[in-house]
């Protein structure tokens, strides 16, 4: 099972704050985004903003998909380099040695819970992050939404620093206390082809071009997308 999402917006509206975050005293790149601070990062022109897409796997990585995989990664970037994607890997049903294989091929591995879902009891969902923070995991992608879809309320990443008032997730739930974890909203949309300006990047990639927002004319030395 794989899915393209969508997080970045093409359109700069005025940056908001909520729950007390306000991104011009207590809340600004690179390690804390208010949720709705809809500013496009680093103050670019919306016209120097590339299109990137995350494209993410659940569940077990092993032989029976491989050849659908090697199909979906045989195209490549603007600079040239091969595109890359997101595993959330689930133990059970998975071959290791793939595992690590796509692991040293660049590929990202994250992790998946047993059974594929994520926390909606607030103890439970605390107890995870608490778990993130301890063991250096730097963002969740668990809050499935459909409410941010449009070009109009496309949602950039942002952290839980100061988490949302209100839960944003249609499947999924958002924590009610601070984490210092970065959010990914799940976004389920067609895939984008043949443009230029169009970059499919593992969501840690993506990350790091929020923390240091490069122009897409620059992006072929952008280092965080090199081969």
């Amino acid at each position: 099972m794989y899915k393209i999402v969508t997080v970045l917006t093409t359109l700069a509206l005025g940056a908001e704050a909520q729950g007390g975050c306000d991104p011009a005293t207590n809340c600004q790149l690179p390690n804390c985004r208010c949720f709705l601070d809809s500013a496009v990062p680093g103050g670019l022109n919306v016209s120097d903003v590339p299109q990137l897409v995350v494209l993410t796997m659940d569940y077990a990585l092993n032989e029976e998909y491989e050849p659908l995989y090697n199909q979906i990664f045989s195209v490549a970037n603007p600079n040239g380099c091969e595109i890359r994607g997101t595993f959330f890997v689930q133990e059970k049903g998975s071959n290791l040695g793939l595992v690590k294989r796509y692991a040293d091929g660049g590929f990202e591995i994250g992790i998946g819970s047993v059974n594929g879902t994520v926390p909606t009891i607030e103890r439970e969902l605390i107890s995870m992050f608490k778990t993130m923070n301890k063991t250096g995991l730097i963002y969740d992608a668990g809050c499935y939404t459909r409410q941010y879809d449009q070009q109009l309320n496309y949602k950039w990443p942002f952290t839980y620093d100061f988490p949302p008032t209100d839960n944003l997730c249609t499947s999924g739930t958002t924590p009610t206390k601070s984490f210092q974890v970065a959010v990914i909203l799940t976004i389920t949309t067609r895939p984008l082809v043949n443009q230029q300006d169009v970059w499919i990047v593992t969501a840690n990639q993506l990350l790091e071009w929020v923390q240091t927002p490069t122009k897409k004319a620059d992006l072929n030395t952008f280092a965080p997308f090199q081969c």
